[in-house]
């Protein structure tokens, strides 16, 4: 928007003598000076805002990746207990017993040690339920301040739009009020009005039958 405002507006000028710059090209021009700043204020915005939130985001993310691997492995190790158990209790070879006994027991602390791990993940992260918010805080603060900063280049441009469109001395001559009319060409009486007056009082007046169309 803001290249094209520009290029528009150049165009737009080269169709207008030097001598009689057009009010719809400044207001373009100033318009899309405007719009580049806030797109530059944009950039630092998102710069700030990948800076501070998503980076602290990234590592309540990956907080989350590593509790959802864990239940992963303790499903693995749910599974592989289960089995161990199966055989030991279908086991009927003494020789192996001991053996078979020895897998379950560590499978079993290893099973704890990831129910242990998990509860302690998972206790962490609800911990940074503050934090969590805090983030969110911070990134409605970025984007308030964006908005407000946008708001201001708008509304500081106003005055100035509004001065060039109201000192703009090409008007419509129809189709518009006559005091506003009045007020753009500088007149106190309207040129339309004033050159079909001179022109009855020149001709028209000179004739009879012309009396007597208007007479009453």
């Amino acid at each position: 928007l803001w290249h094209q405002l520009l290029v528009d507006a150049k165009e737009l000028e080269n169709v207008y003598p030097r001598s009689e710059p057009s009010v719809l090209v400044e207001v373009m021009r100033l318009y899309g000076d405007t719009i580049g700043g806030i797109l530059e204020d944009r950039v630092n915005t998102d710069q700030l805002i990948e800076k501070c939130v998503l980076d602290a985001f990234g590592k309540i993310v990956d907080d989350e990746k590593a509790l959802s691997k864990a239940k992963e492995k303790l499903s693995r190790t749910v599974v592989d207990v289960e089995v161990c158990r199966k055989r030991k209790q279908g086991n009927h070879d003494e020789l192996k017993a001991q053996e078979i006994q020895d897998e379950y027991d560590a499978l079993q602390l290893k099973l704890e040690n990831y129910k242990d791990g998990i509860f302690t993940d998972i206790f962490t992260l609800l911990s940074k339920e503050t934090e969590i918010a805090s983030i969110f805080k911070e990134l409605i603060s970025a984007q308030m301040e964006h908005y407000r900063a946008t708001l201001y280049k708008l509304e500081n441009i106003m005055p100035e739009i509004d001065r060039k469109i109201a000192s703009y001395p090409k008007r419509p001559v129809f189709g518009c009020h006559l005091a506003d009319h009045l007020r753009y060409s500088n007149r106190s009486i309207a040129l339309v009005l004033e050159v079909c007056c001179s022109i009855l009082k020149s001709q028209g007046f000179q004739e009879k039958v012309f009396l007597f169309l208007f007479y009453p």
